[in-house]
């Protein structure tokens, strides 16, 4: 088909045997052959201007193609029948204890389980959807109820069109809830749980209704629909669900209270932002296919930082930015398999694999780096008139590239184009040569290996007397003045690493008191890459870190909580990380003591993170620790993973956590038993939670928590080794179309094999498919790194 205006979708959900049967009308252009994206669904009639069609399936293309060629306005009739999912794909059901909790994820491709459809982005069409279900249950979807008609024991419910979308914004949702109600601007913004599971729905909602009016000054266009829902679903294999106007999340980040700890308050922001940011840059303008993914969750990961900038000036949430977004995207694109953010995508195993650290956290450096180099009021002024010119439409990347380069009258296009079509980054070498500096560039790679690329560098130049200045780097070398030289990127908005030679590295390190927490984060991710990739020695990357051992910036602690941990779990030789570690976590353990009356988060936060960091590299502290497991229910909410971790170590003891586990309200601290749980050790305590997974008595969302853990466990490693297979087939069963299962696959691969690397040559060499291939990929290089890592550090 050419177009579509409208889908016309009744759903008649029987609840008991998890089977819908669906009447679909579908109106548009035809200018040939009709094909629709459809899997797994049972068509009993089609008809075309109320004529019969024959028609066949093609399920290797997942399509229902219609014999016979058509052109003109059309309306197509469809009548077909279905299961309800039990995986956490299309639409598909949670058991909950008040019933069966009905949702759908269909991005990116989940639509064409549920219905007949052209699921493509390009596709944008009206919706009028139409619920059946039985009358003591509720529904939602994109838009307001329009009218309820009762049928005895069953009720239908009819929706409110939807504007323009794509099909993978739809959403369909039934079941009994909880609801809690707030209004912005004189719109409804409900809060939905599962029935009986209601903790404060006013932090959520307070939290949505700033976010919505930083993004309506922002974006200068109101919020579109007329309602709004947050939806907290019992299973989800993502985080949430941008679906418009009816957004998913894991309850997770829904059921706060008083008690939720300071690390959940903060995500949960950044999560309710990022969604909601989504709802201009996504939904009201939406990519025209899946290679412009990365522009979508790379805007929404950058805007929802500056939402809780904005909001939470004392959260300093763009330390948060640093380590869990730029720090996540330096190594990925580290390796030899990275992809370019700009990917081609062909067929739907691809595009849910690209949903990965480079679309998300390389995209939004990316974007944090061009709002440096434009400017912040040319940067917003480009997104406003990008999106009010393309509102309730598709566009491409270049299309906003114009519009801010327009807005900055800078050569933003060139330098985007650059950055998103190359897959990796540079490394910017620096030596001193007399008064002036020469600066190299080369791709950078955890493997040693580079090559000739070259990148239009955003260059920071600091100097003392809080002089800087920008330069476009874009050759493979050039001379800068060295007169007052402090160091480059300032507060690291580039994505490149920087790696100074000789007395330059001795100069930097010296200036460090001058340094923010993002140039010191800086130093430190730069060491630890050279270190990794064989650039720089042990004892080279241990001076440095030394040198921050006593920094009490939180970016500094927690990137050095996150290479030490990280070494600990790879590199055999303990004595050259254990007494490192333990000497730094014990400093700081007793530097920040006990919770205080009205301390930041971020003091709190930390407080958690280093107590859990010592656990692993104090055996003694651990058991100190884990006197405190007794009261865990009653203990500061931040410090309950170290607790709960101590408490696993010391004791090993599987039944007081699985005991716990099960007396607990609410997912973060279920979750946080769960992950406690991978490092107990013993054949028979891993069997024992192997059965909690299989009986679902842990839910499938929170299962891949614990098979990582254990995967980062030396004593478990063995374990996971010897079930790869099976896991892969649980969580295809699970995870499958999320692209999770290729994720996990890549997350224990670099861990067991350096138990086991036999046995995950063996499996590597078994499993070649689309669907795991990337993570295969990566996780057999990050391997290799580890092993090299290995043979240096002796």
């Amino acid at each position: 088909m050419e177009s579509v205006e409208l889908y016309n979708i009744e759903l008649n959900l029987d609840t008991e045997k998890k089977t819908f049967r669906g009447i679909e009308k579908i109106i548009g252009i035809a200018n040939g052959s009709i094909a629709l994206d459809s899997v797994g669904l049972s068509i009993s009639s089609l008809k075309i201007n109320g004529k019969d069609c024959q028609f066949n399936i093609d399920n290797e293309k997942q399509e229902l193609r219609v014999n016979g060629n058509f052109s003109g306005k059309i309306e197509l009739d469809i009548v077909f029948n279905g299961k309800v999912s039990d995986s956490l794909n299309g639409l598909y059901y949670s058991d909950t204890k008040s019933g069966p909790f009905f949702s759908s994820q269909f991005e990116a491709t989940g639509a064409r389980y549920t219905f007949p459809c052209i699921d493509n982005p390009a596709y944008k069409a009206e919706f009028s959807i139409t619920m059946d279900i039985p009358r003591d249950f509720e529904a939602i979807s994109n838009m307001p109820e329009e009218r309820i008609t009762e049928n005895g024991q069953r009720k239908t419910i009819k929706f409110m069109k939807t504007p323009k979308m794509s099909t993978y914004l739809v959403y369909i949702g039934a079941g009994h809830y909880d609801v809690g109600r707030g209004d912005y601007n004189g719109k409804p913004v409900y809060l939905i749980t599962s029935k009986g599971n209601m903790k404060d729905s006013s932090i959520p909602i307070e939290m949505a209704k700033g976010s919505l009016k930083f993004y309506e000054e922002y974006f200068g266009i109101n919020y579109q629909l007329p309602k709004l829902h947050l939806i907290a679903v019992p299973e989800f294999a993502f985080g949430a669900m941008e679906n418009w106007g009816a957004i998913t999340f894991r309850e997770v980040l829904l059921n706060l209270d008083g008690s939720s700890s300071a690390s959940a308050i903060k995500n949960a922001d950044e999560v309710i932002a990022h969604e909601l940011a989504h709802q201009w840059f996504g939904n009201l303008v939406t990519m025209k296919w899946w290679n412009d993914l990365w522009l979508n969750e790379s805007f929404a990961t950058f805007m929802s930082f500056k939402s809780a900038d904005a909001r939470h000036k004392e959260w300093n949430v763009f330390d948060d930015f640093i380590i869990s977004q730029t720090s996540g995207a330096l190594h990925g694109d580290s390796l030899r398999k990275t992809h370019p953010i700009d990917v081609e995508v062909k067929n739907p195993n691809e595009i849910a694999q690209i949903f990965d650290e480079i679309s998300y956290g390389k995209g939004g450096s990316i974007l944090r780096m061009i709002e440096a180099y434009a400017g912040e009021s040319a940067f917003r002024d480009g997104v406003r008139n990008h999106l009010k010119k393309n509102s309730f439409s598709n566009a491409i990347g270049n299309d906003l590239w114009t519009a801010i380069e327009k807005a900055s009258g800078k050569d933003i296009s060139n330098v985007m184009s650059a950055w998103i079509k190359t897959p990796g980054y540079p490394i910017i070498t620096a030596k001193k040569s007399g008064d002036r500096i020469h600066l190299s560039q080369k791709k950078f790679r955890l493997d040693g290996s580079s090559d000739d690329t070259i990148w239009p560098i955003p260059l920071t130049v600091i100097r003392s007397g809080s002089k800087k200045e920008s330069i476009l780097f874009n050759k493979n070398e050039m001379d800068i003045d060295g007169k007052d030289f402090l160091r480059f990127n300032e507060n690291h908005t580039g994505f490149y690493r920087v790696n100074y030679e000789g007395d330059l590295l001795q100069h930097v390190l010296s200036k460090k008191d001058s340094m923010n927490s993002f140039d010191k984060w800086g130093i430190l991710s730069d060491a630890f890459a050279a270190l990794v990739s064989g650039a720089s020695n042990f004892n080279t990357y241990k001076n440095i870190l030394t040198s921050f051992s006593k920094d009490e910036e939180y970016t500094v602690i927690n990137e050095i909580i996150g290479q030490l941990s990280e070494l600990r779990l790879v590199i055999q030789n303990k004595e050259k990380i254990m007494p490192l570690g333990k000497e730094y976590f014990s400093y700081h353990q007793k530097r920040l003591g006990d919770k205080k009356n009205g301390e930041p988060a971020n003091i709190s936060i930390l407080r958690g993170r280093v107590n859990l960091a010592l656990v692993h590299f104090d055996s003694e502290f651990a058991k100190e620790l884990d006197k405190k497991f007794k009261d865990y229910d009653k203990i500061d909410p931040n410090l309950r993973m170290a607790v709960s971790t101590a408490h696993a170590i010391a004791t090993n003891d599987s039944e007081s956590l699985v005991e716990s586990m099960k007396r607990q309200n609410n997912d973060e601290d279920r979750v946080k038993l769960i992950s406690s749980m991978g490092w107990l050790k013993g054949e028979n305590n891993y069997n024992r939670i192997m059965e909690l997974v299989k009986s679902q008595q842990i839910k499938k969302q929170d299962s891949r928590t614990f098979f990582v853990t254990a995967s980062r466990n030396p004593d478990t490693r063995k374990n996971i080794a010897n079930d790869m297979d099976s896991l892969l087939a649980l969580f295809r069963k699970y995870y499958g179309g999320t692209g999770y299962e290729s994720r996990f696959i890549e997350s224990v691969i670099p861990y067991v094999g350096l138990t086991d690397k036999a046995k995950i040559d063996d499996f590597v060499n078994r499993n070649k498919s689309p669907d795991i291939n990337q993570g295969i990929e990566k996780g057999v290089e990050e391997l290799t790194i580890y092993q090299k890592l290995n043979e240096r550090i002796k």
